[in-house]
C-alpha cells in the first residue's frame, strides 16, 4: 500500500490536481456575458467585447446549467 491508499506500483502513481482558478474564472466570464445578453446586449457586442466567436456566446447564453 502506499499514501494514495493502494498498491500503484506499474501503474503511475497518484494523480495530483492543483486548482489553477481557471474554471472559476471562466464561470464568472460566462454569468457576466448572460447577465449582459439578458439586459439586452447583442451577441456581436459580446464578441467583440470578450474575444469569443459568435458560436461559443450563442452556446453560453442558450445553456441552461
Amino acid at each position: 500500500m502506499d499514501r494514495c491508499g493502494g498498491d500503484h506500483r506499474g501503474v503511475g502513481g497518484c494523480r495530483l490536481d492543483i486548482p489553477t482558478g481557471v474554471d472559476s474564472r471562466r464561470r464568472r466570464r460566462d454569468g457576466e456575458i448572460r447577465r449582459m445578453f439578458a439586459m439586452g446586449l447583442g451577441v456581436p457586442e459580446l464578441v467583440q467585447r470578450y474575444g469569443l466567436s459568435a458560436r461559443h456566446v450563442r452556446r453560453i447564453v442558450t445553456d441552461v446549467n
